[in-house]
């Protein structure tokens, strides 16, 4: 029994059929929606110590610290595979404001100025 090999050009075609029906993982719009995500949840932070909620509102700061390096490393990701680079710097700067301590330094910074 013989089994018919198929010519090359076929072969190419197949695998550039399947290349194109893959998609991409959606780092970049991951990264950015929860880089916003976490920004409001910083406002709701602010919001929380300036009611008297002391305690809930270090607790949410000490997460947000730890959380914002997610959609900033998802970020990165995004940055170097190649699509809407844009929207991945975005992200990057979003979770670096949505990082409380980053926000404090540069607010510190204006202040003293």
């Amino acid at each position: 029994m013989e089994h018919a090999t198929p010519a090359v050009g076929t072969l190419e075609k197949v695998h550039h059929a399947e290349e194109s029906t893959r998609r991409p993982l959606p780092f970049t719009s991951v990264a950015f929606v929860l880089a916003v995500a976490l920004l409001i949840t910083e406002g709701v932070a602010i919001n929380l110590a300036t009611t008297g909620s002391l305690a809930a509102a270090t607790v949410t700061a000490q997460l947000l610290n730890g959380l914002t390096v997610i959609p900033f490393a998802l970020g990165v990701v995004a940055l170097v595979r190649g699509p809407y680079r844009g929207w991945a710097i975005a992200a990057m700067i979003v979770s670096v404001i949505a990082n409380p301590f980053m926000l404090r330094t540069v607010l510190s910074l204006f202040g003293s100025l």
